[in-house]
């Protein structure tokens, strides 16, 4: 089963890889930065505070730090699955060096997390979320930043959490 996911995995990225424009380049380098240490995410939970919702401000907060918990801390170290460009040394990379693992990805489970517990509050927005968090997550393995499995099993992660913070 692990090897067909990694055949899946690299074939998505050699699909990926055939389809690079420069303009695409900047957008997904964008994207990724957008999702860069919860940043997009933390602007929202500042205009939830700043507009007095602070119930809504808690719950994305802890939606935002209980799944960067779980994926960057626990999940993470435990798999040490290294990067595309880190296995792969013809794939290109974003200019930054990564000193983490791949699986999941952090940015995936983060971004559906928050837009999971957003929808339960506001089915509207959340919607627009998820519409963001995907395009992030693509990002991530347009870069070479990802595989496919780390982007579904982080999203499917994120929702998880998402929903577990929004019933508390």
């Amino acid at each position: 089963m692990i090897e067909l996911v990694k055949k899946f995995d690299i074939k998505i990225i050699n699909i990926i890889n055939k389809k690079k424009h420069s303009l695409l380049d900047k957008i997904m380098f964008f994207l990724t930065v957008l999702g860069n240490a919860g940043t997009i995410w933390i602007i929202v939970i500042m205009f939830f505070l700043l507009t007095k919702n602070s119930t809504i401000a808690f719950k994305l907060s802890l939606s935002l730090l209980s799944s960067a918990w779980l994926g960057n801390i626990v999940i993470k170290p435990l798999f040490e699955r290294k990067r595309p460009y880190q296995v792969y040394q013809d794939l290109k990379r974003i200019p930054r060096k990564i000193n983490d693992y791949s699986f999941p990805s952090g940015h995936s489970i983060t971004s559906f997390s928050v837009a999971t517990t957003m929808f339960f509050i506001d089915p509207i927005i959340g919607s627009c979320f998820y519409f963001l968090a995907l395009f992030i997550a693509y990002s991530r393995i347009y870069l070479n930043m990802h595989y496919f499995s780390d982007i579904v099993i982080g999203a499917l992660l994120g929702i998880i959490v998402g929903a577990f913070i929004f019933s508390l």
